[in-house]
């Protein structure tokens, strides 16, 4: 199964938590079912394109269309 793309999302520039190497909390509505649930990503996710995660009510894979910039 192909993953889709969230129909919203929301998240912070920074938080607390990319010190422990994890993006700050996105928010997001699932692209099949429209569930809104939230969840932090670790750098690996993004290695890869836009990174990827389950949606707790459907199981259906959605992508969160956003990217890191590593540039110092």
């Amino acid at each position: 199964m192909e993953a889709i793309r969230v129909k919203a999302y929301s998240m912070w520039n920074t938080s607390i938590s990319t010190l422990f190497g994890k993006s700050p909390k996105v928010k997001m509505m699932c692209g099949n079912c429209e569930y809104v649930f939230s969840k932090r990503f670790e750098p690996i996710h993004f290695y890869k394109g836009y990174p990827k995660t389950l949606c707790p009510s459907c199981s259906r894979l959605n992508y969160v269309p956003i990217v890191v910039n590593n540039e110092e």
